[in-house]
């Protein structure tokens, strides 16, 4: 598979665990551990991840059993069934000098509401999770109109990894827009906002409607950024806090030594987001939201809209094509000649609409989306009646099938340093 994908295998070793130093049980379901180092030739580091990323996904398409940890230009992932001591003891790796990190990403639990499996053990190849993902159904089927497969089985927080991936390899994304795309501003903040980031957050919403709701707080690391992300109502504390030597992020306040500290740790509000870029032979810089939004606006500004229109909506409201600075240009023409559907020769009447499912109330929710361009507010649930017990209706073969879709929580412990 590497090779058919244009990839070249320099080296593999399958004997870097220690499983011996694992509890009984731990070693009953010990994974087979590979490791894989190889080359692939692109003309950048976006082509030479996007190649990654497909390989991957061809690998979970061929091989089921088989479970990629990382498979990354930047970063590997160790996963274990322990405490967190453990991993420098199982993992011999990492007792290297030369394998310091600069940027560690930690999750010390498994998901509550998966098996505990090293196949959905956090962290992921993007961020760990704290909390739970109440809109994940919607975010799935989201995600596979724009040809992002979520993980065989995976968790909600796989499955959200899975789509900041998709964002970033498929589509073009730096990483810090397919994060904000994912956990947007709020949005009656939005609304008083400076013109062009409301023309922003208005394209992210266009382009990825849905948005992971739900007590969450992530942190999440692609190349030399870190980001640390807080739900909207601020329902899963994380800290920011600085030492004598790092920065970090945590959903515990408590997980460096105050000795060590320079300041006392802050939380972050319901809503922000922080990043931290490092690299090699530099300071780590910090940037707070408002830092943030200044860059993602510029990215904006920018033009790359066109690419990303190809294959999604016929039209694109004026809303959105009301860029500065000819932004929009290229994407107006892109538009210009593109047919849109006009049913005016054959208007469908009630009945017919009756007939499959099409009720009243579900004609006026399309109209108000269609004039204003925004989703509508109501409950999640079904605010009708049960499909057995109305017989005045037409139902549908559908309605007579629910289901409640959720997530646990997860009480996990976020570190990055």
């Amino acid at each position: 598979i590497l090779t058919a994908a244009g990839a070249e295998t320099l080296l593999e070793v399958d004997d870097q665990m220690h499983a011996a130093e694992l509890g009984p049980m731990a070693r009953t379901e010990a994974p087979f551990f590979l490791q894989i180092c190889g080359l692939v030739r692109d003309d950048n580091r976006q082509e030479g991840g996007k190649r990654l990323f497909n390989i991957q996904m061809e690998l979970e398409r061929a091989m089921p059993e088989v479970h990629a940890c990382s498979l990354s230009l930047d970063s590997v992932i160790y996963k274990l069934r322990g405490t967190p001591d453990l991993l420098i003891r199982v993992y011999p790796d990492l007792q290297n000098p030369d394998s310091k990190s600069m940027i560690t990403l930690g999750h010390s639990r498994y998901s509550t509401n998966t098996l505990p499996t090293a196949e959905r053990a956090q962290p992921f190849s993007l961020l760990g999770h704290n909390g739970e993902i109440n809109t994940i159904e919607k975010l799935r089927s989201s995600a596979r109109a724009l040809g992002i497969m979520p993980t065989p089985g995976g968790s909600d927080s796989q499955d959200l990894n899975r789509i900041l991936e998709g964002l970033i390899h498929l589509h073009g994304f730096e990483f810090m827009e397919a994060l904000e795309m994912v956990f947007p501003a709020i949005h009656t903040e939005v609304e008083r906002m400076p013109a062009g980031l409301r023309r922003m957050y208005g394209f992210y919403r266009w382009f990825f409607a849905p948005s992971a709701q739900g007590p969450a707080a992530v942190v999440s690391r692609f190349g030399d950024m870190c980001m640390g992300s807080v739900d909207a109502l601020g329902l899963r504390p994380l800290w920011f806090g600085e030492s004598d030597y790092d920065y970090f992020l945590s959903s515990e306040k408590g997980v460096v030594d105050l000795q060590n500290t320079i300041h006392d740790p802050r939380p972050l509000a319901p809503g922000e987001k922080i990043a931290i870029i490092s690299g090699a032979g530099k300071r780590g810089e910090v940037l707070d939201y408002c830092a943030l939004q200044e860059r993602l606006l510029r990215l904006f500004e920018q033009g790359r809209l066109t690419p990303l229109a190809d294959n999604l909506h016929l039209r694109i409201p004026e809303s959105i094509l009301n860029c500065p600075e000819g932004a929009c240009h290229e994407l107006r023409r892109f538009f210009q000649d593109r047919p849109v559907f006009d049913d005016g020769e054959c208007p469908a009447t009630s009945a017919q609409l009756a007939a499959f499912g099409w009720h009243k109330y579900d004609q006026n929710m399309r109209k108000h989306v269609a004039a204003t361009g925004k989703g509508p507010i109501g409950s999640m649930g079904h605010q009708g009646p049960l499909a057995c017990m109305d017989g005045e209706s037409l139902a549908n073969v559908s309605d007579f099938f629910t289901r409640g879709q959720g997530a646990r929580v997860v009480d996990g412990v976020l570190q990055i340093d």
